[in-house]
């Protein structure tokens, strides 16, 4: 049996200062306990600037990041993730290599492959860098 990989989704709000005319984005946040925690010096900064604070909350952020990332990865894709593991980045790169090599069924699959190979630490690694530097 494999080991319990809790690879847990998340939800994720999304906090924006709104007038009338724009609304942007000023914070992020992963826990609803944090972002209540954090509200009140929110409306205060809003207000001080003409606006109020909306929010939106998505509850499948990691996975839609994690599919449009599949389907864009950058050409270093593991040299960027891995910039701190040189013998894992170059352990993988040559599975990559290997897998686009051994067939014609192009990268995003290749990168679904990749992926269920990958062991749980691996697999945290990449989720955990993709939540943090991927941007849709």
């Amino acid at each position: 049996m494999l080991p319990e990989a809790n690879l847990n989704f998340r939800m994720m709000i999304k906090v924006y200062f709104e007038s009338k005319n724009h609304a942007e984005l000023v914070a992020k946040f992963n826990s609803e306990e944090l972002y209540n925690l954090c509200l009140p010096v929110l409306v205060l900064e809003a207000q001080k600037h003409r606006m109020v604070v909306t929010e939106s909350v998505d509850d499948d952020s990691e996975i839609t990041t994690f599919m449009y990332f599949a389907n864009n990865f950058p050409n270093n894709w593991i040299d960027l993730v891995w910039a701190d593991s040189l013998l894992t980045g170059r352990h993988l790169n040559e599975k990559w290599n290997a897998l686009n090599q051994s067939n014609d069924i192009g990268g995003t699959l290749n990168f679904f492959k990749l992926f269920m190979m990958l062991g749980v630490t691996n697999k945290k690694t990449l989720l955990t860098w993709i939540d943090n530097n991927y941007e849709i």
